[in-house]
């Protein structure tokens, strides 16, 4: 699974959650993956919803312009499942190696 992929699951977990527009998953996921360009989120919600796996819709909550959001849908939700398994399989291959967190090892 690659840093992109990664990110995806990511991505579609938050959306799990609740829905999203896009400053505010690019400011969740720059949180946890630094540095994080935005373009990658982008490209990645726009994979996203080529796939089916989230939705777009409008909706205006502030005074400010309408704002475009993201939810996840039943695809999406399917497409995470998997996503979590191959993640699941790859961090228990790692570390039935030994690759453990480094705290206070010398290498």
């Amino acid at each position: 699974m690659e840093k992109k992929g990664i990110v995806e699951m990511c991505l579609l977990w938050v959306l799990l959650k609740d829905d999203s527009y896009g400053y505010q998953l690019i400011h969740t996921l720059s949180n946890i993956f630094s540095p994080l360009p935005e373009r990658t989120v982008y490209a990645i919600l726009k994979r996203s919803l080529d796939e089916g796996y989230t939705e777009q819709y409008t909706n205006q909550i502030s005074a400010g312009p309408p704002r475009k959001y993201y939810r996840i849908t039943e695809k999406g939700k399917l497409h995470l499942d998997d996503c979590i398994k191959t993640w699941t399989k790859l961090v228990q291959s790692v570390e039935s190696l030994g690759i453990t967190e480094s705290k206070n090892r010398t290498i």
